[in-house]
Order: C-alpha cells, then structure tokens, then sequence
C-alpha cells in the first residue's frame, strides 16, 4: 500500500519537525522585535542627550554573588543620592554569572566608588567605565554599544530605562511619527522624530 507524500512524513515522525522549525522562527522574530526595540530607544536616548557627555559603565557578578537585578536597584539609589541625575539604559544577560551593560548621562563618578558600592551589595568588583564624550552618529554609536557589549548572542535577561531617559509620551510618540510618515520613507521618520526630541529636550531645558 502506497501512502500519499503527507501522510508519509507524518508517519515518519517529520511533523514534528516542522512544529519545531515553527516555534524556532517565533523564537528569532520576538529575538529580532527585541533587539529592534532595544536599538531605537537606545539610540533615541544618544540622540536626546548628545550635547551631554555620556559613558559605558560595565557591572559584572561573581559566582556567590546573589540577585543582580536588586543589587543594580540598589546601585541606582545610591548613585542618585549621592551624584544626582542618572538618566540610563541598561540590559542585563546571563553571560558568565550576569552582566549588566548601562550607558548613562550624568555626572563624574569615580571608579573606586563605584567598584566599592557594586562590591558591597552584588559582592563582585570587575566593573568597567568608559568616557563617551558628545554623540555626533547616534546610531553609529548604539550599534557599536550592541555589537561591543552585547555582541550577536541571545543572552538579554532584561532591559530597561530610566524614566528621564527619554522624554515622557516618548513610546507613544514614536508610534504617532512611524504611522503619520511610514509612507514618506524611514529618512523622513527619523528627522521628523529627532525633531521632536529636540523640541522636548528644548523645554526641558528652559
């Protein structure tokens, strides 16, 4: 008995295959929306800060270090109380025992204070920071921050960013500006978003 071609892969357990083929191509869609999401807002944040001097500040853990997430909670609190404005984005991933990669506007911190702090309340010290200076390629740079720091792996735990980061309605905003001026061209977007950081981070400053 001759079975028909689908039946035949059925059979031969290939089906199943196909489903895992399916959920892997989900897996790198929602990989690639992520990566997508990551680099807008953090090349918006470049752009938004980019008369102000800006740094990559590494945190990495230790084996017996404990949660990250609470220790770079606690990190945050006491860089603001001490140091004032920290206007960041971070990611979190899990390579060696969790590393956190941060970009942040604000002022002059030491680096043995910073190794001090991270030390008392993540127990690890290899931590790493690095001068920016003023962003002429926001772009430029955001895709350098990702392929330096965080490379091609799939290893994102966690991002996230501070709430003066970008200016407030700015998710929405972006919306708003890729619906009004999909058809015009990407080019046109972006100015016309850029525009609209301007204007904000204008009022802000007034």
């Amino acid at each position: 008995l001759l079975l028909p071609a689908p039946v035949i892969r059925l059979v031969q357990g290939t089906c199943v295959d196909f489903y895992e083929q399916i959920e892997i191509e989900k897996k790198d869609l929602l990989l690639r929306r992520q990566r997508s999401r990551i680099f807008q807002r953090l090349s918006s944040g470049m752009y938004y800060w980019k008369s102000d001097r800006l740094r990559f500040l590494t945190l990495t853990s230790a084996p017996n270090s404990g949660d990250i997430w609470r220790a770079w909670k606690s990190f945050v609190q006491q860089v603001r109380r001490k140091y004032g404005q920290f206007a960041y984005f971070m990611i979190q991933t899990d390579e060696g025992n969790g590393v956190i990669h941060c970009v942040f506007k604000g002022k002059y911190i030491p680096f043995e204070w910073i190794q001090e702090k991270w030390k008392r309340y993540h127990g690890a010290f290899h931590v790493n920071i690095k001068i920016v200076g003023r962003v002429f390629n926001p772009s430029g740079l955001a895709g350098y921050f990702l392929s330096q720091y965080i490379g091609h792996q799939n290893a994102i735990v966690r991002y996230q960013m501070s709430r003066d980061w970008l200016p407030p309605e700015n998710i929405k905003q972006w919306a708003y500006v890729k619906r009004r001026h999909r058809q015009k061209g990407f080019d046109v977007v972006l100015n016309e978003w850029h525009k609209w950081l301007d204007e904000n981070h204008q009022t802000k400053i007034q």
